[in-house]
Formats: C-alpha cells, structure tokens, sequence
C-alpha cells in the first residue's frame, strides 16, 4: 500500500458516492455500489478499502511510466477491498466482488464484470497520453 497524505486520503475519499441515510464523513459506496467505511481504510474486511489505481501499476510500468506519476489524483479512486482484490491488474473490464444490497443493509458477493467509464478511460488516456 503507498503512503498517501491525510490530505491526499481525504481528497481520494470525496470520489466515493454518498449513500442516502448515511453519514457520508463515514460511509460512501464505490464505483461498482460497495460500501466503504472511511476508519476501514487498508483494511480487509467487508467495509475495509483502498486506493484503486484506475489504469493499474502494472500497466503504467508496462508503458514506462515514471513511478512519481502513478499516483496522478485523476487515476486514483476509493474502492472496497474486496473489490481492489478483485479488480487486480485489469482494465478497462475487470471483475467485482460486492456490491451495497439495500435489503440486506450490508454489501453481498456477487460475481459481476464492469468497465471503467469511456469518460474515465479518455481522461486516464490524456494523463498519460506522453506513455500510451
């Protein structure tokens, strides 16, 4: 896990989705619908999260991208534990592990695909733009 500032945490935590009926200091959902609880971060567990690197480190080694630019704010983004574990080094489709079930009042495995928004993809895309 990279070492980011409390700033930098609080800045990354803000991309998450508020959840309505939830206090979103605490809790937000991740791009796929996890929920994530902001004291959980690099822990595992259901609520537990982390920096997911929209375009992986792997991939940006694999360009040659320089180390100081992986952590760009544009190619970082909250994301449930279980579904960083998930992801792994895919892009742009990669697999989900759990998603919020308002029923439940808690996240559930699921075994889903999604893919990184085209928007998103462009934006990564003039980021490092000099790489790809």
């Amino acid at each position: 896990m990279s070492d980011y500032t409390k700033e930098e945490l609080d800045e990354i935590w803000l991309k998450g989705c508020e959840v309505d009926g939830l206090d979103a200091a605490t809790y937000r959902k991740d791009v796929v619908g996890a929920l994530m609880r902001r004291d959980r971060y690099g822990k595992e567990g259901n609520l537990g999260w982390e920096v997911d690197h929209i375009l992986p480190i792997e991939k940006l080694k694999g360009y040659k991208v320089p180390e100081a630019r992986w952590n760009d704010m544009a190619n970082l983004r909250p994301f449930n534990a279980k579904n960083n574990a998930a992801k792994g080094d895919d892009y742009p489709t990669y697999s989900v592990a759990v998603q919020y079930d308002e029923n439940l009042g808690a996240n559930k495995e699921v075994n889903k695909i999604s893919t990184i928004r085209e928007d998103v993809q462009a934006q990564i895309a003039s980021v490092y733009a000099r790489w790809l």
